[in-house]
């Protein structure tokens, strides 16, 4: 029997609107918006956050690092309309104690979730490590300074009292040290959480990047501004550069890594090499020439020439 053509229209029609979901593409979603996901998709991650919840605490740093990753998969079924909820639950893991988490964390919130409410949890783990930053450092109480009286001349009582002060200036140190130690850990954990930023590739990571290498490029601390000064150059461009070559001002070296090492035995990775080191590094990366060597012999002097040189390059990434 040959069917009328109107009925065909009608057949075909009818067909394409059961298809679809399916025409929409796996990674796509036509029930589900940014308001409220599909009923399938809804109850699957009302339970599938549940079971990571309730399994969360007592995990170990591998099956944490496995609830991160089943939790994130969820978006993929419908990343036309990524969960704000998925964000939430990676977000409790950006201070976990176990490195490998955090790092975990980090790249799930960088890429294929919600975009705003993913960019709010990094940029609140930078604020909450650049806080610190913004006290003042700790200085040595004037109370121990120590007498210039010979010892010889001393009495018994001018004895004590000098070892009393001894004893608290070597606290101090210590406590000083801590500080800075503590502060350079500090930046290497912002320098990871730039990085994931700047891989985004959007108007929106750009400027909160290079405001936030402004931010802690003031009181950057030994290779800390190396860390930071990386990941600012993920972006690539002009002034990417023109920012980490501006932090070499207060750098009087030609940025060669120092042969002094550190506690652990490896050299010691000083504040001018370590941003020369990530210059170099993204220099060749993006398939430019070397640095030439200036008069001065000053890292800054050297990186300066090369930007005025390399500029359009850049410009036209």
């Amino acid at each position: 029997m040959k069917l009328p053509s109107s009925f065909k229209r009608v057949w075909i029609l009818a067909l394409l609107s059961l298809a679809a979901p399916a025409l929409a593409g796996a990674d796509e979603c036509v029930e589900c918006t940014s308001k409220k996901l599909c009923d399938p998709h809804g109850v699957l991650e009302r339970n599938t956050l549940r079971e990571a919840n309730a399994a969360w605490k007592k995990a170990a740093p591998a099956e944490r690092v496995e609830w991160l990753g089943k939790v994130a998969a969820l978006t993929a079924a419908h990343d036309n309309a990524p969960s704000r909820a998925v964000v939430t639950f990676l977000a409790r893991a950006v201070e976990d104690d176990d490195e490998g988490v955090r790092e975990r964390a980090l790249d799930l919130l960088a890429t294929g979730q919600h975009p705003e409410a993913s960019l709010n949890v990094l940029t609140a783990a930078l604020d909450k490590q650049l806080a610190w930053q913004d006290k003042p450092p700790p200085k040595i109480d004037e109370k121990l300074r120590l007498s210039t009286k010979p010892l010889e001349e001393m009495t018994a009582k001018e004895h004590e009292e000098q070892r009393k002060r001894l004893n608290g200036l070597i606290a101090e140190g210590n406590r000083i040290a801590a500080y800075y130690e503590d502060l350079l850990r500090r930046h290497a954990e912002c320098a990871r959480v730039l990085r994931r930023i700047a891989r985004r590739g959007d108007e929106s990571a750009r400027a909160t990047t290079l405001f936030y290498f402004k931010r802690s490029s003031r009181y950057c601390v030994g290779a800390g501004c190396g860390d930071c000064s990386a990941a600012l150059l993920e972006l690539g461009d002009h002034k990417a550069f023109e920012l980490v070559i501006a932090a070499l001002d207060s750098y009087d070296g030609d940025g060669r890594p120092t042969a002094e090492k550190g506690h652990d035995g490896k050299p010691k990775r000083i504040f001018g090499a370590s941003v020369v080191a990530a210059l170099d590094a993204a220099r060749i990366r993006y398939h430019l020439p070397e640095a030439k060597p200036q008069p001065s012999g000053l890292a800054r002097d050297v990186w300066r020439a090369w930007l005025r040189e390399n500029g359009e390059a850049l410009g036209a990434r």
